[in-house]
């Protein structure tokens, strides 16, 4: 698969070609042969051959290489936002599954927290406040009788 991903994208850039080129300022191009110390017939600027088509050269390449910079950059681009999509998903997938998880301890907690209140309003009988009560009075009452019982019998 990435072979041909590889191969796809290098023949891509084979291919490539650059922008149209546009006259900018429109209007005839003036060119006038001049002869070494022959004043310029008009005002602008004089090139030698050489630089002249150094700089025609360079336009031409930044013209070619500004397409294919910005077909770089748009590729960058989208694999940017497909990775950070992608990472999107991947929390959004975790932030689903821990909060499936969190609801699930919540029920369960809620579950306990209902049982537990259960047990403390409906207690068995022997753990009520009045049978304590009772066993109190009666332990004391029977420890009191068994006490004067005592002291009766050592007379």
């Amino acid at each position: 698969m990435f072979a041909r991903v590889l191969v796809g994208a290098l023949l891509v850039t084979t291919f490539a070609q650059g922008q149209e080129v546009v006259t900018i300022p429109t209007g005839p191009d003036k060119i006038q042969p001049l002869q070494l110390k022959e004043p310029a017939p008009y005002p602008g600027m004089l090139y030698d051959y050489d630089t002249a088509l150094r700089w025609g050269n360079w336009l031409k390449q930044y013209q070619l290489r500004l397409k294919l910079d910005v077909q770089a950059e748009q590729q960058k681009c989208q694999v940017r936002v497909e990775a950070a999509d992608k990472v999107l998903d991947l929390h959004k997938q975790a932030h689903k599954a821990s909060e499936e998880d969190l609801r699930k301890r919540v029920l369960k907690l809620e579950e306990r927290n209902i049982k537990l209140s259960d047990e403390l309003r409906d207690r068995p009988w022997y753990e009520t406040r009045t049978f304590g009560i009772v066993v109190g009075v009666v332990g004391s009452a029977t420890l009191f009788g068994l006490s004067v019982y005592a002291l009766d019998r050592t007379r």
